[in-house]
C-alpha cells in the first residue's frame, strides 16, 4: 500500500461497513513503523489494525515475484494483486473483506446477512477481456454476470477462497499463483505495448457466485481526481466514493493526500469537513 494518505481518509468512513471487521490488515510495502506512527496520529484508540510488510507475504509465497512487471511499465500493480489473494491465504477468518484504500462506502454496505454474501457489482459493465479470460483458463468455468465486480471492495468466504484455489491448481497444473498470472493473456495497450490485465475482484466475485447464491449492491461510484472540492457534488445517488488519483490512474501514487514529515495530509481536513457536511 503506498497510498497511507488515502487509507487514513477511508478509515474515518469504515462505520458504514457492516459488521465491522473484528480487524483490519494493511499491507505494506512502506517501514512498518511509519505506517504505525500515522495511523495512531489519526486513530490513537483503535487497538483492532495490523499492519503487515509485503515482505512478510512475499518470503512465505515465493512465486509472488512472478506477478512483478519486468519493464516496471506499471509498478506494482500486478503485484498488489497476488499479495491480496496470499493475504486471504494466509490468514485465519471465516469471512475476509478485501478492501482497496482510494473507495470508501458513505451509505452503509452490509456485506454479509445471515451466511449470504452481498457484494458491490456494476451491472452491465466490462473490463479488459484478461479479467475473464484468465476466469475461463484457470478456473474452467465462463464469467457468471454482465456485471462488474471491480468495486474495490469484496467479501469473500475462506472456505470459497481455498476451494477457488484448488480449482486452478487442478485446471492448470501449477501452484496457484503461477497458474493464474500465466494464463492472463497480453493485451494491446497503447500504441506498442502489451500487458496483462487481472482482477483479484472478477475472479473472487465470479467463483463465489459459481459456487453459491449472492446478494448484490449496486455500486453508485463518486469518482474525483482533481481537487478535494469535487466532493461538493456528492449526493444521495452515491454510496461510494473513489479518489481516482491523478489523471485517472486509480492505483498511482498519491497526489491529493499526500504525507508530511508530522504525518499531517493535504488536502484530508477538507475533505472530511466537506463529506462530514454533505452526508449529515
Amino acid at each position: 500500500m503506498q497510498r497511507l494518505g488515502n487509507a487514513i481518509l477511508t478509515l474515518h468512513f469504515d462505520h458504514y461497513i457492516t459488521p465491522r471487521p473484528h480487524k483490519t490488515i494493511i499491507l505494506t510495502c512502506l517501514p512498518v513503523d511509519y505506517v504505525q506512527a500515522a495511523l495512531h496520529t489519526y486513530f490513537p484508540d483503535r487497538n483492532d489494525i495490523e499492519v503487515v510488510a509485503d515482505q512478510v507475504l512475499e518470503s512465505q509465497y515465493p512465486n509472488i515475484e512472478s506477478w512483478r512487471d519486468p519493464r516496471q511499465e506499471r509498478g506494482t500493480w500486478l503485484k498488489q494483486q497476488a499479495l491480496k489473494l496470499s493475504a486471504i491465504d494466509c490468514f485465519d477468518s471465516d469471512v475476509f473483506l478485501i478492501h482497496d484504500p482510494d473507495t470508501f462506502c458513505i451509505r452503509p454496505y452490509q456485506y454479509i446477512n445471515n451466511d449470504r454474501l452481498n457484494l458491490f457489482a456494476m451491472s452491465n459493465t466490462s473490463q479488459y477481456i484478461g479479467y475473464y479470460t484468465v476466469i475461463e483458463n484457470a478456473l474452467a468455468i465462463d464469467r457468471q454476470t454482465t456485471a462488474c465486480f471491480v468495486s474495490e471492495i469484496m467479501p469473500v468466504f475462506k472456505t470459497d477462497w481455498i476451494s477457488c484455489k484448488q480449482r486452478i491448481e487442478t485446471t492448470t497444473q501449477q501452484s496457484w499463483l503461477l497458474g493464474l498470472i500465466e494464463n492472463v493473456p497480453l493485451e494491446a495497450f497503447g500504441r506498442y505495448r502489451q500487458v496483462k490485465w487481472f482482477s483479484e475482484y472478477e475472479l473472487l466475485g465470479n467463483w463465489t457466485m459459481y459456487s453459491r447464491t449472492v446478494d448484490f449492491t449496486e455500486q453508485q461510484r463518486f469518482r474525483f481526481n482533481k481537487s478535494v472540492d469535487e466532493l461538493g457534488d456528492v449526493n444521495n445517488n452515491y454510496n461510494c466514493v473513489c479518489d481516482q488519483g491523478h489523471n485517472g490512474h486509480i492505483k498511482g501514487p498519491a497526489s491529493l493526500f499526500e504525507l508530511d514529515e508530522n504525518f499531517g495530509i493535504t488536502n484530508l481536513q477538507p475533505a472530511l469537513e466537506i463529506l462530514h457536511r454533505k452526508l449529515s
